[in-house]
């Protein structure tokens, strides 16, 4: 490849980015209160549940058995020596 193609592959590469990033984000400002009112009463149904959810979750967990162990003896007594 010459240097030529090069530099027009960079700036096409550079071009793409600049495109991209002044894209647009599909939000539309027309209607935003009231989106944002109906995003606002899903969202906290949403959170309900999940809080339901992990309420439930945690109950079930203290029920568990507790089978973690300690691992800080893991390695005790070896010696390394870099020479």
């Amino acid at each position: 490849m010459n240097k030529s193609m090069k530099l027009l592959i960079a700036l096409l590469a550079v071009f793409g980015l600049v495109a991209a990033a002044c894209g647009d984000d599909d939000d539309s400002s027309t209607d935003a209160g009231a989106d944002a009112a109906a995003d606002d009463a899903a969202d906290d149904d949403a959170d309900a549940a999940d809080d339901a959810a992990d309420d439930a979750a945690d109950a079930a967990d203290d029920d568990a058995e507790d089978t973690s162990m300690d691992i800080s003896s893991i390695g005790a007594g070896v010696n390394v020596t870099m020479g």
